[in-house]
């Protein structure tokens, strides 16, 4: 089967829009209240109000800069975890009650939990990296544990040194579902720190404005700001998805 061309593509994702635009302005026309639904030219109209201000920008750049902080530490940590709970069996027993506690406890518990221990203003980024640990873990954890076991033992007899193997055979192994599980956790840490920044209410960021939209009534505001964080969690997700194919291809070369 052909790949649909670009020009195919961008019209197909027009009409989609087009279409469930077209559901949501039909849906505020029998509401017809703008305090419970407002329309998409009301919401752009308060988008564009906002963005015409300076600390929009500063609001935006803040709240990415803390998940990104959580994200990326949350990546580290969980690439760590994974490779030394697939190699080492008591480092996966000592860390398999602590990935439970984080997998089963709400995200709300952890975020009033850390408004008692820490300053406000750090608790959107280690709640990002609470959520991205889990799931980086278990993705570097099950690529090694999928690797083909006759590679191994190849390496194994041709004395290819333990490291060696870990950058050459597990890497391979480990890329595809590390790749996959990375834009998973970015999606999550991104709904996580801005759910934490509502709770919370930071300084300049986008879970403060969406939690004073909603204090306000401020509707229009409100869904202003929610299309702002699927705009930049998009456009962070493609940057990512980008950075890893660079990546990639630079250690092809």
């Amino acid at each position: 089967m052909k790949k649909k061309s670009l020009p195919f593509k961008i019209l197909y994702i027009a009409l989609v829009a087009v279409f469930w635009l077209g559901v949501w302005e039909f849906a505020s026309l029998i509401v017809d209240s703008q305090l419970i639904l407002p329309s998409p030219g009301e919401t752009l109209r308060a988008f564009l109000s906002l963005a015409g201000e300076s600390d929009f920008y500063i609001t935006a750049l803040l709240s990415v800069c803390r998940i990104s902080i959580g994200f990326i530490s949350g990546l580290i940590l969980g690439v760590i975890l994974g490779v030394l709970c697939a190699f080492l069996k008591t480092a996966d027993m000592i860390f398999a009650p602590l990935r439970s506690i984080i997998k089963s406890t709400p995200v709300s518990s952890f975020i009033l939990l850390l408004l008692f221990w820490t300053d406000r203003e750090l608790v959107p980024s280690f709640i990002s990296m609470l959520i991205v640990l889990p799931v980086i873990h278990s993705g570097v954890y099950e690529g090694i544990k999928s690797t083909d076991p006759l590679l191994i033992q190849m390496a194994n007899f041709y004395k290819v040194p333990r490291i060696k193997q870990i950058f050459t055979i597990y890497t391979e192994s480990v890329k595809t579902r590390l790749t996959a599980s990375s834009a998973t956790a970015l999606g999550l840490a991104w709904k996580a720190g801005i759910a934490a920044e509502v709770l919370a209410t930071p300084a300049l960021s986008i879970g403060t404005e969406l939690y004073e939209s909603k204090l306000y009534l401020e509707t229009e505001n409100l869904f202003a700001w929610t299309a702002l964080v699927i705009l930049l969690s998009v456009i962070l997700e493609k940057l990512m998805m980008l950075a890893l194919h660079f990546a990639e291809s630079r250690r092809g070369k």
